[in-house]
């Protein structure tokens, strides 16, 4: 792991979120002194931080997807959730908004579930947000065969 890569994993432990974007960082981070101590870490490694955050493709994505996966989605048999719903709450999971593409998204969570295509709807079977298994909705989505 990078240095820039320790800083913006420790950044996601104490709940912090950062994302690059036009050339400008916004970095959420808890007003703690922990956070204090790390904004200014983050501060001092600016240059080193921002060329990590502009790495392309999915693997940019992967520190942020293994930690809102567990966290925001279960795997329940005969429940299905689209790509295009599980992609929306990931994006702005945290109060971060991130720009992780349908395709970069598409790549990270293949490797997690079986996705089937039906035209231009992909299905993930198993994986359903989790706050949908506490609602109507839920039921609404189990399949019907």
């Amino acid at each position: 792991m990078t240095p820039a890569e320790h800083l913006i994993d420790r950044l996601t432990r104490i709940g912090g979120g950062i994302i690059h974007s036009g050339g400008k960082m916004q970095i959420r981070i808890p007003d703690t002194p922990e956070g204090g101590r790390l904004m200014a870490e983050l501060r001092r490694n600016r240059d080193a931080v921002a060329h990590e955050l502009r790495s392309t493709g999915p693997e940019r994505w992967r520190r942020d997807f293994e930690y809102w996966l567990p966290e925001r989605c279960r795997f329940v048999d005969g429940y299905w959730s689209p790509v295009e719903d599980l992609r929306g709450d990931f994006i702005g999971w945290g109060g971060v908004t991130r720009d992780c593409s349908q395709e970069d998204f598409e790549a990270l969570i293949e490797v997690e579930v079986y996705i089937e295509t039906h035209g231009s709807i992909r299905w993930c079977y198993g994986l359903v947000l989790a706050y949908l298994l506490t609602t109507e909705m839920a039921e609404a989505r189990r399949p019907r065969c």
